[in-house]
């Protein structure tokens, strides 16, 4: 008795749900359509939503891979800058460069990342201008006057990759590092 009485008050309330509703364009009047339907609720029906749903694929970098990428930016762009001497398009390579790293690295890779920014700018200008440059004291004259012109952008991008990593929680690996040191279990 009591299930019919339950089926009984399921149908009234979509009846009375139906009628509610004005009628759609092309539909005659009581009928309902699977798009006016109300979506099912609950666990099961969140899961099927979720499963049925495409996620966009997210690319995670490993440390190495994030410094890697890093230096390989940095290195072709001061290549194409001392080519054609426009020296913001390494300035801003960096920048950019180490912003995505920073976005695209796994957590607990963070670490390494925040702190290689200069020794990877050093290594590509060092690298860069080993390839472009003529002679000896012209390598070590580009070196320096590329690191003394770029320090700015230098100090940007490397303050661009420290905010994205605390955002992305880097301040954790820094606390398991300590504690490692410090021989504590966490």
């Amino acid at each position: 008795m009591e299930s019919e009485t339950a089926g009984d008050a399921g149908r009234i309330a979509s009846a009375v749900e139906l009628h509610a509703r004005p009628p759609r364009a092309g539909l005659a009047p009581g009928r309902v359509s699977a798009r006016t339907r109300r979506p099912a609720s609950g666990p099961r029906a969140a899961a099927r939503l979720t499963a049925a749903r495409p996620r966009p694929a997210q690319i995670q970098l490993t440390a190495r891979g994030s410094v890697l990428g890093l230096f390989i930016t940095c290195f072709l762009a001061m290549v194409i800058a001392g080519w054609t001497g426009w020296s913001a398009v390494a300035d801003l390579a960096f920048v950019v460069a180490g912003g995505a790293a920073a976005l695209y690295t796994k957590r607990g890779a963070l670490l390494a990342l925040t702190v290689s920014p200069p020794v990877i700018f050093l290594a590509a200008c060092v690298c860069a201008e080993l390839l472009t440059a003529s002679g000896t004291f012209a390598t070590a004259t580009g070196i320096f006057a590329t690191l003394g012109t770029s320090a700015p952008w230098l100090y940007a991008g490397t303050a661009v990759i420290l905010v994205v990593a605390l955002c992305r929680g880097v301040s954790d690996e820094i606390g398991d590092l300590v504690a490692d040191v410090r021989g504590e279990p966490r």
